[in-house]
């Protein structure tokens, strides 16, 4: 038996059952058909067969179709989730448009306030240096108003003061008087309302104004240091009486210092001065100019 079974069949041999083969329409197959009962139960067999077939296929496909009903309406409701994710990103990107332009909008308004703030502080750090330069200003006003009265004061003073040396040294009818400005200072001497005027007066005006400023300095009332030097203030065209009159009038401040002279006045001349002049303690050194170490400052200038 085993060894039959290896056997290979013959090569009319076919593997396909019978009624597969007579429904298939195989040709092959009437040969060994022949009987008509055989070919109707061939025939009611693949019928059967048939039927069953249809019946099997249209289960298949009814089952297809309501798999295919479920799956659409799987569709449907994924479609139905897929549009309403669509709504609600769209409604979220809506919202987060919304909220961006509210940030900005809220960034837009800090960034406006920082820089009307940045103006602001810059404007109020104008006032504020504008404020303190006023102060300065008012300082500065204040102070040139003080100066300027007591300039006005103190140019008073020196004609006032200028006036009584004049009348002491050239007599009780001339009037003397100071016009100061920023860069000058004038010397005016009058008598009976004329202008009263020389190359040699103008010379003689200025030591008057030195003998000023020197008794002003006495009575504290300018900055001179009290100490005065006349070198040769005797001018040719000037009269001796007026000459002495400077002595007379440092001996006069002398006197009033009653003892206690808190200045310094020297005059060198060769006009021979009062007699009493020219003794000790109004004569302090002879000089010669004919050589160095008896001169003033004891060498040729």
């Amino acid at each position: 038996m085993e060894a039959a079974a290896k056997l290979k069949p013959d090569r009319r041999f076919c593997a396909v059952p019978l009624i597969i083969a007579h429904q298939r329409g195989c040709k092959v197959v009437d040969e060994y058909v022949q009987d008509e009962t055989q070919k109707k139960e061939a025939a009611e067999i693949v019928h059967k067969v048939a039927v069953e077939s249809v019946e099997s296929q249209t289960a298949k496909v009814r089952e297809l179709e309501d798999k295919i009903a479920e799956a659409r309406k799987d569709v449907e409701v994924q479609q139905k989730n897929y549009d309403n994710a669509l709504v609600q990103r769209d409604n979220y990107d809506r919202e987060v448009q919304r909220g961006i332009r509210e940030k900005v909008q809220v960034f837009s308004s800090a960034i406006a306030s920082i820089e009307r703030y940045r103006v602001d502080a810059k404007k109020l750090s104008d006032v504020r240096k504008l404020i303190e330069n006023n102060k300065n200003l008012r300082k500065d006003i204040s102070a040139q108003l003080t100066c300027l009265r007591n300039s006005r004061t103190s140019s008073a003073d020196v004609s006032l003061y200028f006036h009584h040396v004049i009348q002491y040294i050239l007599g009780s009818k001339v009037v003397g008087k100071v016009v100061a400005d920023k860069s000058s200072v004038t010397l005016e001497c009058s008598f009976n309302d004329n202008k009263y005027n020389s190359a040699a007066l103008d010379a003689a005006y200025n030591v008057m104004f030195d003998l000023t400023v020197l008794v002003m300095a006495i009575q504290g009332k300018s900055k001179h240091p009290k100490f005065l030097l006349h070198d040769g203030p005797r001018v040719a065209d000037i009269s001796r009486a007026i000459y002495h009159r400077y002595f007379e009038f440092a001996e006069d401040l002398e006197h009033r210092a009653k003892g206690r002279p808190n200045f310094q006045y020297i005059i060198t001349t060769t006009e021979p001065p009062p007699e009493r002049f020219v003794a000790e303690p109004y004569l302090r050194l002879k000089l010669d100019a004919s050589r160095p170490e008896d001169r003033f400052l004891k060498c040729n200038l």
